[in-house]
């Protein structure tokens, strides 16, 4: 408290720099700004009131240096830590581009990289695997069928083949022998189309396509009508053709697949069997499925 030296012009704020005394080994105290209040009193005078803001204002530079230093360090990391998740996030989407191409290129057994984080990039690559393995699934089932539909045929083929070229090296006359030459051709192309048209089912019934259309078949049924037909070629054949069937065997399937599948065992066990062989038609159960054979002892 005291008088000042210097007097405000009037009532308000005000800013002065002022110096505290000197010490006593007469350094010069340094210059410090004073904030100033003044306020009229009621006989004219000024009543002023002051307080020292450079302690205030060192203070609040410490604190702004101190922002500027904790930002410029939170940037620092946050650019670090982004720097480090692009480069883990580029490594990721090469190495799923590198698959991509190699499956491109024919590679189909190639599957996109998963680690496990169940991330986005998990569930994508997840599901492109989930697809190219039926893709892979649907070609392999391609393959086997066109080797299946090349094995099947080839031999029909070759016997028409050798038929025909038999009637181009010694025509034959007009008449009985080039009619009964052009039905047995045409026979032929008649197993072949019923080959073809077998595989093609087989394929639909592999794809799911024809499961809605199957029926209830009684296999022992089914098998015992194929003895009665086929028992009378055997015997001519000098086979002997034997039942050993469960009753009430029921399964869901496609009855002319069936058979065409148990006419080609039961042709093939006459064909390719010695006389006096025995063959077996069966039916047992073997857990929770059913097995049905078509086996020979010759």
């Amino acid at each position: 408290a005291g008088n000042l030296a210097w007097r405000p012009p009037g009532p308000g704020w005000w800013h002065r720099p002022f110096r505290a005394r000197p010490s006593p080994t007469g350094l010069l105290a340094p210059v410090h700004t004073l904030t100033l209040l003044a306020l009229g009193t009621a006989q004219g005078d000024l009543l002023v009131v002051g307080r020292d803001r450079t302690y205030i204002d060192e203070l609040e530079a410490s604190y702004g240096r101190a922002f500027v230093g904790v930002l410029l360090l939170t940037v620092g990391i946050a650019l670090a830590l982004g720097a480090l998740i692009g480069r883990r996030m580029l490594r990721r989407v090469s190495a799923m581009s590198d698959t991509a191409a190699a499956i491109s290129a024919g590679q189909l057994s190639r599957r996109m990289p998963v680690r496990g984080n169940g991330d986005e990039f998990d569930r994508i690559a997840q599901t492109v695997n989930e697809m190219l393995e039926r893709i892979e699934a649907l070609l392999g089932e391609m393959r086997r069928i066109g080797a299946d539909i090349a094995h099947d045929l080839r031999t029909p083929l070759t016997h028409l083949r050798r038929r025909l070229e038999s009637a181009r090296a010694h025509p034959p006359a007009a008449g009985t022998e080039l009619d009964t030459l052009l039905e047995d051709a045409l026979q032929e192309i008649d197993e072949l189309l019923v080959i073809f048209q077998a595989l093609l089912r087989i394929a639909r019934v592999e794809s799911g396509e024809a499961r809605a259309d199957f029926v209830a078949i009684d296999l022992g049924a089914l098998l015992t009508e194929l003895a009665d037909a086929y028992s009378p070629v055997a015997e001519a054949e000098g086979r002997h053709l034997d039942l050993n069937l469960q009753p009430n065997i029921v399964v869901l399937g496609d009855r002319e697949l069936l058979v065409q599948a148990f006419v080609n065992l039961i042709e093939n066990a006459i064909r390719h069997t010695s006389e006096g062989a025995h063959i077996r038609l069966e039916i047992h159960r073997a857990a929770q499925d059913f097995v049905a054979s078509v086996a020979d002892d010759g």
